[in-house]
């Protein structure tokens, strides 16, 4: 008999109805506790891994032996994730569930340079932060370092307008308290230490990895306490001769934003309302008239149309270029390439230029 025959029935039949109504409820929010274990494709126990009902908040982790338990509604599915594994969901049929992770190869496979070789990314512990070339080169670079001006977490990269010095690079700890070398990171280049990053032209550059914390460092002594910038170069590819050239063309114009100057007219208005120009200056006649003349004589200029602009004097608008050219061929097992790099930068600053030619040939045996 349903809900509504009841309640034709009377008011007798009304606490029935509601007492049905109440038991319907209860069957169809009931929780359902859900117990299992979550493994890797090895067969070894997940520990941490999230398990979590679908669109919900309700969730829980498991153990140091992959198990878990919650409370979820019959037929509800579970979101199960872990990093480095592939994020899988499961229908909650029954009361005890076995769940499998797959690692994920795309992410585990990477590999990142450390110290004097490479390493998978799942077995690194540390915090490091790849740059790839297609990151890099994005637009003109005179140097390696400005390439990761805002593209590494708590890298501070300061330029100045010299063509021919290295911008300052700050991976730790506050840089108003220390400067220059004192925190400056630690150079690693194709595996040589110690070497400035500025001699590395752009272009060659395969991937940059940010070293920054004690346990990555530990290899280099005291020398990594501010961490460790490792630079990969382009290695050959096989294949047919190929030629790859490069061209770019660089501004340098002066910022003068801040700077807000009189002209001749209004310079020398100033000077004549703030007493240049008055006897006050002078306790003779004769100084008097030598200031009135001085002021005159100004003036006549001012209307004739003279007035310098001080700031085109020591400034202008550098234009620089660069070249870029690459060969590269060989075979699976013995490769080769040769690189010519010209860089020809002009300061905003009169006077101030750097033109460089690099070179290197590379042969590589597999």
């Amino acid at each position: 008999m349903s809900i509504v025959q009841l309640l034709k029935k009377g008011t007798k039949s009304l606490a029935l109805a509601l007492v049905m109504f109440l038991v319907n409820c209860t069957m169809a929010f009931a929780q359902n506790t859900v117990t299992g274990t979550v493994i890797d494709d090895l067969g070894e126990p997940v520990m941490g891994a999230s398990v979590v009902q679908k669109g919900t908040t309700n969730g829980c982790t498991t153990d140091l032996n992959g198990n878990f338990s919650l409370n979820v509604p019959k037929g509800s599915t579970l979101v199960v994730s872990f990093v480095g594994y592939v994020t899988q969901e499961v229908k909650v049929n029954s009361s005890k569930l076995d769940i499998t992770l797959s690692e994920d190869s795309q992410l585990l496979g990477e590999t990142v340079v450390i110290g004097y070789g490479t390493m998978a990314r799942k077995d690194v512990t540390s915090s490091i932060t790849t740059v790839k070339a297609k990151d890099l080169n994005q637009g003109v670079f005179t140097d390696a370092g400005s390439m990761l001006q805002g593209k590494v977490a708590g890298l501070v990269v300061t330029t100045t307008g010299d063509p021919n010095g290295s911008p300052s690079m700050t991976l730790r700890g506050a840089s108003s308290l220390r400067g220059g070398a004192a925190m400056s990171p630690y150079y690693v280049i194709d595996g040589i230490p110690g070497v400035d990053i500025s001699m590395v032209a752009p272009d060659d550059i395969e991937s940059i990895d940010v070293l920054r914390d004690a346990t990555a460092t530990a290899i280099y002594g005291s020398r990594g306490a501010n961490g460790v910038i490792v630079v990969v170069s382009k290695r050959p590819a096989p294949g047919q001769l190929k030629v790859n050239l490069e061209m770019g063309l660089q501004l340098e114009v002066p910022d003068l934003t801040s700077y807000h100057l009189l002209n001749a007219a209004d310079k020398l208005e100033l000077e004549r309302k703030a007493g240049l120009y008055n006897r006050d200056w002078s306790s003779t006649s004769q100084n008097e008239s030598l200031l009135k003349e001085a002021y005159n004589e100004r003036l006549r200029q001012v209307l004739n149309g003279v007035d310098t602009d001080w700031m085109s004097k020591p400034l202008r608008t550098g234009v620089g270029q660069r070249y870029n050219l690459r060969l590269e061929g060989g075979s699976e097992e013995f490769r080769w390439s040769a690189d010519a790099q010209y860089n020809d930068v002009e300061g905003a600053m009169k006077g101030s230029h750097r033109r460089t030619f690099n070179g290197a040939i590379t042969l590589l045996y597999i």
